[in-house]
């Protein structure tokens, strides 16, 4: 890295302009809904260690896991979720995420402006930031991405390395991703061996080496040690699992044209530009090449890793653009506005919310609700993306059945059905497990429920369905749903017509569904699938535009206004919503058979 010559006041102006934009610009994009459910078990085991004053080394969450060893605890970072969350709710927790963001992302652009001119630097914070904000959530990962920039700026600078193993103690206790800092160092020490080598001067074997020992001995300064290491060393993944949990899918099984993806690719590009060229090449040092290369192997591995190749890279791939560059002010323009501009689009499509609290739709709410306010009997069966949610807001009284625990808890093969939404895994996983409580989120797993004898449906909404097991709960399934079958009104409605009792039922069902979830787009359409039995046409037509105004992107709102238009004998209005639902649903027979009866395909 070479020397910078005095910086004058534009170059100082462009440098506090990328520092604010990669820093301020990314944690005011992560103000957003929390969106990530692995947040909240990491909150409840932040609760738990608060009130017992003692770390988990067994499982005491689920019923399934009950007492079997679990290693991965991250329990100073859950410690300080939990303690913004005390703070400010939700607000707080978003806040601290999006703190923890941004200073990654300054960090990697202060880097970026110690080895290139500060208006180069500014053309590509964006894109910079455009990998960076990626995977930024409540969780103890987000503390990783700036440990390992401030990790990596200690290694840029002479006697940094020193600094690295205290940091490594800290960082250790925050999340088992510590040893990535090793490693950094580690790196560090070969990238000093070969500068010597080129320079042929003599290896300062104290600096280099002694560092590296520290830091393999600072990683053993935690609570539970020997299982922190066996987290962060041997966590090895099911690619069975891999499959079905986003965050460990390989970079390159994401869409083509993902802008995460692409943003990536751009910097990785610059980056080997930077290597190829020889004056920039030149100004290269060893470390810096040696981590931003295996960190973009991690992110080629598992997408979770892909913000740590950002933040390696980026410092490299500065380097590159330096190199596009010329005299010539048109290419000089060129070369910049197109750093600007992919960057901006990798962040644009990327579109999250601003504002703080819950995502709406994301988590089951009403569900969660409605089983802390009746109190139901036996244990509890929950699909493993709710399981987080559950556990932190019903505590105790329902431990979880999974969660995003996963493989560092849960045996892989149960796993691998509790992920699965195909029904027919639920009957190898729940016997012997006593379930008498059901907290799902698919139609086909409430159809499971619903079509064995003793189970009884009891609150709906768009977001899940919870079914209890009559034996268990009689007091509770008496007031259960005894005709509405929630994913099946279509086919339901014609018997209903032809028996007011039934009719009348459902009317009465519908009523209640209503009073239970008002809010929710669901129980408006079998609001109105009842009205039709019952001969209120008109109350039919104003519940199914309710269920669309209350969810206008929800398939069954729009069947709702379809079978409303079909009874009017309205085609354009019953093509339009048959067209609808079946460019989201091909396979949906009631609007596929109102289609062809009307002539819309043709």
């Amino acid at each position: 890295m070479s020397d910078r010559p005095c910086s004058t006041a534009p170059d100082r102006a462009f440098a506090w302009a990328a520092l604010l934009l990669g820093g301020l610009g990314t944690a005011l994009y992560r103000i957003t809904p929390v969106f990530d459910p692995d947040a909240f078990w990491h909150l409840h085991t932040g609760r738990f260690i608060v009130a017992t004053h003692t770390v988990p080394s067994i499982d005491r969450f689920s019923h399934t896991a009950a007492g079997r060893r679990w290693d991965f605890v991250d329990w100073l970072a859950d410690v300080i979720l939990y303690a913004a969350h005390c703070l400010d709710g939700l607000r707080g927790l978003i806040v601290l995420t999006a703190f923890l963001g941004g200073l990654g992302v300054a960090i990697t652009v202060h880097r970026m402006l110690r080895r290139a001119p500060s208006a180069v630097v500014l053309a590509l914070t964006p894109l910079v930031m455009g990998v960076g904000v990626f995977r930024v959530t409540p969780r103890p990962q987000t503390f990783t991405f700036a440990l390992f920039s401030a990790t990596l700026l200690l290694l840029d600078r002479p006697g940094g390395a020193w600094f690295v193993p205290p940091l490594l103690v800290l960082w250790q206790n925050l999340h088992s991703s510590a040893p990535l800092g090793l490693l950094a160092l580690i790196a560090h020490a070969i990238g000093c061996a070969f500068t010597a080598r080129r320079a042929r001067t003599p290896l300062d074997l104290r600096g280099t080496l002694a560092p590296v020992a520290l830091g393999a001995l600072a990683l053993f300064v935690a609570v539970h040690p020997v299982d922190r290491l066996r987290a962060g060393f041997g966590h090895m993944v099911d690619p069975a699992l891999m499959a079905l949990i986003t965050e460990w899918q390989p970079m390159y099984r994401m869409p083509a044209g993902t802008p995460v993806n692409l943003a990536l690719e751009a910097l990785v590009a610059l980056a080997i530009i930077a290597v190829a060229h020889r004056p920039t090449r030149e100004r290269l040092d060893a470390t810096a090449v040696l981590v931003a290369l295996g960190t973009t192997v991690l992110a080629v591995r598992a997408m979770r890793f892909v913000p740590l190749a950002a933040i390696a890279v980026a410092p490299v791939s500065v380097l590159g653009l330096v190199a596009l560059e010329s005299r010539e002010p048109r290419r000089r323009l060129l070369v910049a506005f197109l750093s600007v501009a992919f960057g901006i689009i990798a962040i644009v499509r990327q579109p999250k919310a601003f504002g703080v609290g819950l995502l709406p739709g994301m988590f089951p709410e009403g569900a969660a609700r409605w089983v802390h306010e009746h109190h139901p009997r036996g244990h509890l069966f929950n699909d493993f993306t709710d399981g987080g949610y559950l556990m932190f807001t019903l505590g105790d009284a329902h431990p979880v059945f999974s969660d995003g625990r996963s493989w560092a808890l849960y045996d892989p093969a149960f796993l691998r059905d509790a992920l699965q939404p195909d029904p027919a895994r639920l009957a190898r996983i729940i016997p012997g497990y006593d379930i008498g409580l059901a907290v799902v989120n698919t139609d086909a797993r409430l159809d499971w429920f619903q079509s064995r004898a003793g189970w009884s449906l009891v609150y709906f909404d768009d977001r899940a369905f919870v079914a209890l097991r009559d034996d268990l709960n009689l007091h509770l399934a008496r007031s259960s749903y005894r005709v509405l079958r929630p994913s099946h009104w279509s086919d339901d409605l014609p018997r209903w017509s032809a028996d007011p009792a039934l009719a009348a039922a459902a009317w009465e069902e519908s009523s209640r569904a209503i009073t239970e979830a008002p809010n929710a787009s669901l129980p408006w359409v079998l609001r109105a699938a009842a009205a039709a039995a019952v001969g209120l046409p008109a109350e039919a037509d104003a519940a199914a535009r309710r269920a669309l105004a209350l969810r206008p992107d929800g398939i069954p709102a729009h069947r709702a206004v379809l079978q409303r238009c079909a009874a009017h004998d309205d085609r354009v209005c019953s093509c339009r919503h048959a067209t609808w639902v079946l460019s989201r649903a091909p396979q949906n027979l009631f609007a596929r058979g109102l289609s062809e009866r009307f002539g819309c395909l043709r």
